[in-house]
């Protein structure tokens, strides 16, 4: 009777995570999610209610990826971000203020910008990594 009872509740468990998730049920509201964007182009959000274009690489002052530095230094992008029916376009940086854009009910922190100065690829047309989280 208790090995009965305790593969009713393991299947009730399961079948729980299967609709929700292990973590419970998610909404886009609450979700993170990390867009990468190529110079020129745009990138939509999973949820599909924010879209963000990398419009400029203004400067990138970071330290070479083989020399050693004082200072990390610094890229600074330039973003169109539209969400929420109102669209915003700012500078963010890696290692200066601002780091982040609100945009509707959405925040984008700059998490990088590639290629790194000095890789070996470096010729290649620059992209950025965004985390998009909600607004608080």
């Amino acid at each position: 009777m208790i090995r009965l009872s305790l593969l009713v509740a393991t299947t009730a468990l399961m079948a729980c995570a299967a609709v929700n998730g292990p973590a419970g049920p998610a909404t886009a509201s609450h979700a993170t999610d990390t867009l990468t964007i190529t110079l020129g182009a745009s990138a939509t959000s999973r949820d599909g209610a924010l879209r963000v274009a990398f419009l400029r690489l203004v400067q990138d002052s970071r330290c070479a990826v083989n020399v050693t530095c004082v200072w990390e230094g610094d890229a600074t992008v330039r973003l169109r971000a539209d969400a929420d029916r109102s669209t915003v376009e700012a500078t963010i940086h890696t290692a200066l203020d601002p780091r982040t854009l609100t945009a509707g009910r959405y925040v984008l922190s700059l998490l990088d910008v590639l290629p790194y100065p000095g890789a070996a690829d470096s010729a290649r047309t620059p992209e950025v990594r965004l985390l998009v989280r909600p607004a608080p």
